[in-house]
Parts: C-alpha cells; sequence; structure tokens
C-alpha cells in the first residue's frame, strides 16, 4: 500500500492497521507469477494421453496418475478432484541456490534483489492450493536445505498455524562419506552433509506415524530361558503395578498363572490380545509367582518409533536409482527412493492416497510402489511436473514404466505391481455465460472424473456414455445435455461387473443437483452432478492481472 507522505488520514489508517497486524512474523514481497496470468482468462482442465499410459505387466486398481503440465494449474484443478482426499505428500522443491530456479521466465541468481521474494511467492500459492487437498489425518514432507528453510518454515507457520510444523535431518552421506556425483561441495568451515525434510500437518492431533518393524543390532548375547525355537529374547513388561492399577481403569482383568497365582491388574492390551499372545508362547510365566511378562525375540524385527534424525539413505543411492532403470545419471541430486518410501510408510495407510506435484524423475511413485510390495497396499500415487527439457517424458515416463514392467536399462528384472494413466493440463475459455461453461467443460467431465475415481479402464458407447471402472466400481459419465437416460442406463447396466458399487455422473445446467425425474432413471446407482461441483472449484482461481517486473536479473 502506497501513501502520500502528506495524506495524514491515510498514514494513520496505515498505522493503524500495522499495529493490529502480528508482530512477529514472514514478510515478503509478493511479485505475482507468469503462470498466473493464463488462469485470468482460462480455466485449467485434464486431458487423457491414452498412448503414454502403461499397464504394467502386474496390472492393479486404482491407477497411478502422472499429469504433464504447470503445477500451479494441475493443483487448481485437483482442487476439482482431491479435495480433502490426499493423505501424504511429498515435495522436493528447487532449493533456490542461484542457479536452477526460473520465475517468470527468468533465472533468478544470487545477485537478484527479488530472489526470496520470488521463491516465497512461487512457494506460497502451491503450498496453499496443497493444504486444501491434504485430508484431515494428512502430512506433507518437504525436503529443503539451508538456504531456504527458515523462511520456509515461517511461511508454513503462517499457512498451518505454528503447532502443525516440525522438522527432521536427513543425514545424506554413504557409509563411505559420498553423497553424490563428485566431492562433497564444502560450505564455511565444515562439510556440509545433511539436509532437512520439513514436516507438516494439517492437523497434528489427528496423525500418528506408524512404527515400522525393524531388526535391531544386539552386542550382547541374550538368555533363551525356557528354550523357545525362536532363539534368544529379552522381556517387557505388560500391566501397571497392583498399587497404581484402578479396577475400573481400561484394561483391568485378572489372569491366572499355570501355577493357579491369580494377578488382577490393568494390563497394556485387552484379554484377547494377552490370550492370543499366551497361545503364541509370547507370555513368559516364569515359575508362576512373579507378574508375567512379554517376550521379544532378539532376531526378530521390532517396530520403532520414529525419530527427527533420518539416516542410511545416501543421495548416491538416488543416483543408482535412475542408472539401473533407465541408464541416465545425468539428473541433478534424485533423492533415494528408500528415503521416500521410509517417509510414506510411517505416514500412510495401505489404501492412502499420495502426491508429488515436484515430481521430477519420479522417486516418488517408486517409493508408493515398494511400499505397496511391502504391506500388499494400493496406495496411489498422484505425479506432477512440467516437460522443461523433456524431463516427464525422457525420464520421469520412462522410469515409471521401467519399475512397472521390469524392463530396466541393466536388463529384465521382476515388475512391481501397478499401473498408469498419463494426462496433461489443458484450458477451457472463461465465460460470463455460466450456461456457456457448463457445456464446453462437459467435454472434459470423462477425464476429471477418471482422475477424481482413479479409473484404470474406458469405454465409449455412443456420444453420451461412457463406462469406466476401477477398483471394485463401475462409473457411468453422461455429459451430454440432451442424453436418451433409459437408453444410457439400460447400457450401464449391462456393463457392471460382478460385486462393483455403481455410481453415476449426469450432466445437469442446475446448480442444486440432478432433477428427480432424472434421477429416477438411474435407479440402484448413486447420482452426482456434472459439471457444477467441478466447475466452481475449477472458476475459483483469481491471479492478479499484472505482472511485477524482477529487478537485477543475471
Amino acid at each position: 500500500m502506497e501513501v502520500e507522505f502528506d495524506d495524514v488520514p491515510a498514514l494513520k489508517a496505515r498505522i493503524a492497521e500495522l499495529e493490529a497486524s502480528t508482530d512477529l512474523g514472514l514478510n515478503w514481497k509478493n511479485i505475482p507469477e507468469a503462470m498466473e496470468e493464463r488462469l485470468t482468462n482460462e480455466v485449467p482442465t485434464f486431458v487423457s494421453v491414452e498412448n503414454l499410459d502403461v499397464d504394467g505387466r502386474l496390472p492393479q486398481d486404482p491407477a497411478h496418475i502422472l499429469i504433464e503440465g504447470d503445477n500451479l494449474h494441475a493443483l487448481f484443478t485437483l482442487q476439482a478432484t482431491h479435495k480433502g482426499k490426499i493423505d501424504v505428500i511429498y515435495i522436493d522443491p528447487p532449493y533456490n541456490t542461484g542457479r536452477e530456479f526460473i520465475y517468470n521466465d527468468k533465472l533468478i541468481d544470487a545477485e537478484n534483489r527479488w530472489r526470496h521474494s520470488a521463491w516465497l511467492s512461487f512457494m506460497s500459492k502451491r503450498l496453499k492450493l496443497a493444504g486444501e487437498l491434504m485430508s484431515e489425518k494428512a502430512t506433507m514432507f518437504i525436503s529443503i536445505n539451508q538456504i531456504e528453510m527458515p523462511r520456509l518454515w515461517l511461511l508454513l507457520e503462517d499457512i498451518f498455524g505454528e503447532h502443525n510444523v516440525e522438522v527432521m535431518i536427513w543425514h545424506k552421506v554413504s557409509e563411505s562419506g559420498s553423497a553424490g556425483k563428485g566431492k562433497m561441495k564444502i560450505t564455511h568451515r565444515f562439510r556440509n552433509d545433511s539436509e532437512y525434510v520439513v514436516v507438516v500437518y494439517r492437523n497434528r492431533e489427528n496423525v500418528r506415524f506408524n512404527k515400522l518393524a525393524k531388526l535391531k543390532n544386539f552386542k550382547n548375547q541374550y538368555p533363551n530361558l525356557d528354550n523357545d525355537p525362536r532363539g534368544p529374547w529379552i522381556s517387557s513388561e505388560i500391566c501397571k503395578s497392583q498399587e497404581k492399577s484402578s479396577p475400573k481403569g481400561k484394561n483391568y482383568f485378572t489372569i491366572s498363572s499355570p501355577a493357579g497365582t491369580e494377578f488382577s491388574r490393568q494390563w497394556h492390551f485387552d484379554l484377547a490380545e494377552f490370550q492370543r499372545l499366551d497361545s503364541d508362547g509370547r507370555i513368559f510365566w516364569g515359575k508362576g509367582k512373579t507378574i508375567p511378562r512379554l517376550k521379544k525375540f532378539v532376531d526378530e524385527p521390532q517396530p520403532t518409533t520414529p525419530t527427527s534424525l533420518i539416516a542410511g539413505y545416501s543421495q548416491t543411492d538416488g543416483i543408482r536409482d535412475l542408472e539401473v532403470l533407465i541408464g541416465d545419471n545425468s539428473f541433478d541430486n534424485p533423492k533415494p527412493a528408500d528415503m521416500i518410501q521410509y517417509l510414506i510408510e510411517i505416514a500412510s495407510s495401505p489404501d492412502s492416497v499420495i502426491l508429488d506435484f515436484f515430481a521430477g524423475s519420479g522417486t516418488t511413485l517408486q517409493a508408493v510402489v515398494n511400499a505397496n510390495v511391502n504391506d500388499n497396499g494400493q496406495r496411489q500415487c498422484i505425479l506432477v511436473t512440467n516437460n522443461e527439457n523433456d524431463i516427464c517424458r525422457k525420464v520421469t515416463l520412462p522410469r515409471i514404466e521401467a519399475i512397472l514392467t521390469g524392463q530396466w536399462a541393466e536388463g529384465e528384472n521382476e515388475p512391481l505391481p501397478g499401473s498408469l494413466r498419463f494426462y496433461v493440463t489443458d484450458f477451457i475459455a472463461r465465460r460470463k455465460s455460466l450456461d456457456r461453461m457448463r457445456t464446453e467443460i462437459s467435454s472434459h467431465t470423462v477425464d476429471l472424473v477418471a482422475v477424481k475415481e482413479a479409473t484404470t479402464k474406458r469405454a465409449s458407447f455412443g456420444e453420451d456414455l461412457v463406462i469406466l471402472h476401477g477398483q471394485r466400481k463401475t462409473i457411468a459419465v453422461v455429459a451430454s445435455f440432451d442424453a436418451d437416460h433409459l437408453a444410457a442406463f439400460k447400457t450401464a447396466e449391462s456393463h457392471v461387473r460382478a460385486g462393483d458399487s455403481r455410481r453415476a455422473y449426469l450432466f445437469t445446467w442446475s446448480s442444486q443437483g440432478i432433477e428427480a425425474e432424472t434421477v429416477e432413471k438411474w435407479p440402484g446407482w448413486d447420482v452426482e452432478p456434472l459439471p457444477a461441483e467441478m466447475l466452481a472449484e475449477l472458476r475459483k482461481a483469481t491471479p492478479p492481472t499484472a505482472l511485477f517486473e524482477l529487478e537485477g536479473e543475471g
């Protein structure tokens, strides 16, 4: 806000505004972005490119998704398909080192006076949109180094709240001391062999990280007092003391030892779990007169609480991944897939949706597929990347193809389960007439529904009906405003797979839902309106119309 020096009332109003605002936080010059300008006159959407889909040798629902296009546009469009549905986000954004960060088609070097403002403007828009996509139990992981770490932290606190931001430290050097190509850069007076992973929650109170089972290395030989064939074990307590146990407390019950001694306590698990452990020989009774204990076998992986230190994953592993998969080691600093897999496994469920909107070489999808193999999960990964320097089609897509087909650069390997659907961002002109926009966007609704429902197969029946199949569901899309719904319903009924749920997306002029007489023509189907809800989300983009010229470009 610019105020003339002699405009006293305006100056007083500005002072009051500043005094009313927060006295601690992050301030920067907001620099509108060239990518926003197109959103002023157009609405983004997705278009399927079926010839770039990857079915894989072990196809699996739901399909993973690769979106080629600017991530700002893709994040706007995902509001219409995945708002509140993403459980885990991992991103590796530009580090703003002065070499690789481009803003408004200009390289932002270390001498640019607006270097940090440009980066914060770039990140803030994307992080706010990402926050809208996060479910109530969602976690976002952001890789970053020390250059923008302090500003990123403050930006995230402003968007998500101070209590929803934490940090992990990644020790990125292998045992041999290597962290990547060539020698490590020496900064200041010490070797920098760590980076950060900032952890962001939609609501930290809703998040409980999974404890992963890891094999512990014990230096001492532990005893095997009862000669259990599973080997040596250590013991742990399984109840509160008698003095601290309340008969009205949780899991209070009485058990009898083999020697007939009774113990009434509050136990660390319920009676059914106690009986299961006992039948499996995991309760040690001793001579039956002392409190029983739980046996934990030394040679068995034990669930371990995640810590703020990430170790054992080297930057070199990320480079090696690309070499063996596609024969290319020229990509700068790819993250190791094992590290991202670790983050996904501690924060996700087997059916979670994972998003990476700085997808780069596609490491996150490899990590998701590996996590699915580990626990027989059906996580879905959504990747977004532009095709700058042909990265999407020459690096990201070939890497995914290698993973899902087993055709590696180093030879034939076992394929991993999964399939991929390829989309590009496209645009529809903004119209003053809402009805005209409805008819124009209707031609894109099949692709938007396919993304929303994570479907893998589609079949068209005339101009009015498209059938999509996904994970235990059959989807009918009728995007035409003058469709014959009786005929469409009859055809759709004949293509429902056994055991599938049924959902129909039907075009309507109304913003109030499907007309009752139309719903009646689809008995047994859940009916959703097109394109009202999707159009409402897609039209929300309201970027500034003028671009700020960066000064001092290098």
